[in-house]
């Protein structure tokens, strides 16, 4: 029941499109993790399997934290260390952990057909080129469909969780008719623009008045810290020649292991439709898929081979009491690879030519000057594994007016003509009010007065697109409080337009509201209790089902002195 609820939920590509954009673009980072520098792969297996905490008694590895760390949605510009992450991350495993002892497993077909969904056109044959571009994209994060599967099932046991929790919360009924009633009355709004032609004069900003606006908004053009480094790449493609042939029973040996993640779209008449077709997907054989095989292993033979001599690179630059430090030059000429020194960047800035510009940034910012500090372990952005060293951190600084005056004059001036613009849209509004009180319609009374005049839309503030909206947003703010035939403004909209708007009708839809009463108790619940009943949730049971080792994060214990 509560898969067949959860499916009829995620059928909205609008939430299908706001998790893939999680998944390609996380802030936390998808892809293969790597761990320490020059220790080798064994010394890595051997770290990832060590245990770092249980859950319910069962073991959890360094590994399967790394991968939870890992899947984390991290909003952009949170500011989290180590140990926060690490709880969050063992949290997430204990989560669904109490998913699974409440039955709700999310089946891996069904992760896939909603994955699949996602490539079948409207007339419902199976769009191969889509599919690609996408494969395409997740192998450049080091993502795979496979990995994609586990990682929407695992999302959408979550929400199921979610769900439960929501539905255990009493919501009044009134107050869910009330939203829903405010959710699907039918609304026009007339509205129109005031153009900035409408100005008596050109704005225009004084020397003293961008010297008095800059000193009152340094911080908007502040310079964040930015980051020098140079780093080198080893391509899983330049380590091919060394990886060991695949045998065919090493590729059958993968293919056994999930025989049910293979499979290929087949185009089928629609019983329903002779005209039409269907897409349905169907098992794949052994022999079908086992040059696929050869070819995945082979490749993730040679990233590991990358990865391992990105390691030794990593290790030479490093000094030890036996021998100095290489230095990056000396590594590079030695191995034959290309330096590569980009233009000093913020956290958040585009690097040029690299797959994942944001998971370098973000390996360079964990970096310091000291001698082991300011050299990454190994970076592996898709098919590529780098290492980067430090040149210098650029700290954060304020800038003098000089260096950005073409900025703070355009933004000066903007701010300059939105205020003239929103001080005549409030004459505008108080003598539309006039006119229209004595008869004049608000369309005639607008275009009269030079303003430029928007058809009347009509909708239900459910069917409104935040996204692409027919509408600007800005005219709904408040709407509920505000009458028919009320003119209001000056609103700004997102452009920065200047706008008066006139709720001219306000029609009830009670068999609308009906329907949604249901769908609006589950959100109230969502929105405004589900974030307190989950904190106890989190404290009352899924605390409890953490114990951290000791070895690995330390004891929780306070210190005491040796003579207490």
């Amino acid at each position: 029941m509560l898969i067949m609820r959860f499916h009829k939920l995620i059928q909205s590509r609008v939430l299908w499109l706001i998790f893939l954009g999680i998944v390609i673009f996380t802030f936390v980072g998808l892809g293969v993790s790597s761990t320490g520098t020059g220790a080798g792969n064994d010394q890595t297996r051997q770290l990832r399997s060590q245990k770092v905490a249980s859950i319910a008694g069962e073991k959890v590895t360094f590994g399967e934290l790394l991968a939870s760390r890992e899947r984390l949605a991290i909003p952009r510009g949170a500011s989290l260390d180590e140990t926060e992450l690490d709880q969050m991350a063992l949290e997430r495993l204990a989560r669904l952990e109490y998913a699974k002892q409440l039955g709700i497993e999310v089946p891996l077909q069904v992760a896939q057909d909603q994955y699949f969904l996602q490539f079948q056109r409207e007339d419902g044959s199976h769009d191969a080129d889509m599919r690609a571009l996408m494969k395409q994209q997740m192998e450049l994060q080091g993502f795979s469909e496979t990995m994609m599967f586990d990682l929407l099932r695992e999302r959408m046991t979550l929400q199921l969780l979610n769900q439960v929790l929501a539905s255990s919360v009493l919501i009044p009924p009134y107050e869910a008719e009330r939203w829903a009633q405010e959710q699907t009355h039918r609304l026009t709004i007339e509205y129109a623009a005031v153009p900035s032609s409408l100005l008596s004069e050109e704005v225009s900003v004084s020397d003293e008045e961008l010297t008095a606006f800059f000193e009152d908004h340094d911080e908007a053009f502040r310079i964040p810290e930015q980051r020098k480094i140079r780093y080198i790449t080893v391509t899983a493609a330049q380590m091919k020649d060394e990886v060991t042939e695949v045998t065919e029973e090493e590729a059958r040996a993968r293919y056994e292991q999930r025989p049910e993640t293979f499979t290929k779209p087949v185009e089928k008449p629609d019983p329903d439709n002779p005209d039409k077709t269907i897409t349905e997907r169907v098992p794949q054989t052994f022999e079908e898929v086992k040059e696929t095989l050869i070819q995945t292993i082979t490749d993730e033979r040679a990233l590991e081979l990358a990865e391992s001599k990105a390691s030794d690179i990593a290790f030479a630059m490093i000094p030890t009491r036996r021998r100095p430090a290489k230095t990056l030059d000396e590594v590079a000429a030695e191995h034959g690879l290309q330096i590569k020194s980009p233009e000093p960047f913020g956290q958040m800035d585009l690097i040029p030519g690299v797959f994942n510009p944001f998971r370098l940034s973000r390996a360079s910012f964990e970096l310091d000057t000291s001698d082991l500090g300011k050299i990454s372990d190994p970076i592996v952005i898709g098919p590529q594994v780098l290492v980067a060293v430090l040149e210098e951190i650029l700290p954060a600084r304020i800038p003098e007016l000089a260096e950005v005056r073409e900025d703070v004059l355009a933004r000066a001036t903007e701010v300059a003509e939105e205020d003239a613009l929103e001080a005549l849209g409030e004459d505008m509004v108080r003598t539309l009010r006039e006119q229209t009180e004595a008869g004049t319609p608000f369309p005639k009374a607008a275009s009269d007065a030079g303003l430029e005049v928007r058809d009347p839309e009509i909708f239900q503030p459910r069917d409104f697109n935040s996204g692409m909206p027919s509408l600007p947003p800005a005219l709904l703010t408040d709407l509920s409080g505000k009458a028919v035939g009320e003119i209001y403004g000056p609103v700004i909209s997102r452009t920065g337009e200047v706008l008066i708007g006139r709720l001219a009708a306000r029609v009830p839809q009670p068999a609308d509201t009906a329907e949604l009463v249901t769908e609006i108790k589950n959100q109230l619940g969502f929105r405004f209790f589900l974030p307190a009943l989950s904190e106890r949730f989190d404290t009352t049971q899924i605390e409890t089902m953490i114990t951290k080792d000791p070895d690995f994060f330390g004891s929780d214990e306070p210190e005491t002195d040796s003579e207490s």
